[in-house]
């Protein structure tokens, strides 16, 4: 219907004449559809979706803790993608911080209760050893 209704339009602007019965193709109304369920996975099933990779091996680790970040978060997938070492704060409070659309959006989720641990255990193998990385140059690095 939207291609008819874009061709009606052009048709107008080139053919004058025919205007009026292609104006009555542009006031066709779209059929309204009933909106469909949206089915979430339960509790349980989430549980054992996050647990299913293997967390003794490094990409294990990874899925886990990125899993665990996007389910406990809320967060998008192109804010965890914009993650960085310096983001990361391993201290007494540990948190992470997310940069929402544009960069400018900055908030903190705070990540210590159980399934956020993944991501302390995940930390040493981007180069973070103690509260913050050792160095400057790997502040802006990539997880």
């Amino acid at each position: 219907l939207a291609a008819l209704k874009a061709f009606a339009e052009y048709a107008g602007c080139q053919q004058i004449e025919y205007l009026s019965p292609l104006q009555m193709v542009q006031n066709i109304k779209a059929k309204k559809s009933a909106g469909r369920e949206i089915v979430f996975l339960s509790v349980e099933q989430m549980t054992r979706l996050i647990n299913w990779p293997n967390v003794n091996s490094v990409t294990g680790l990874r899925h886990r803790t990125v899993m665990t970040i996007l389910y406990d978060s809320g967060c998008r997938v192109q804010e965890l993608c914009d993650l960085r070492i310096r983001d990361i704060n391993t201290g007494s409070n540990p948190t992470i911080r997310l940069h929402g659309k544009g960069y400018a959006i900055l908030r903190k989720m705070h990540i210590g209760n159980e399934r956020p641990k993944a991501v302390l255990m995940f930390v040493p193998f981007c180069g973070i050893h103690n509260k913050i990385a050792k160095t400057v140059k790997n502040w802006h690095k990539p997880l």
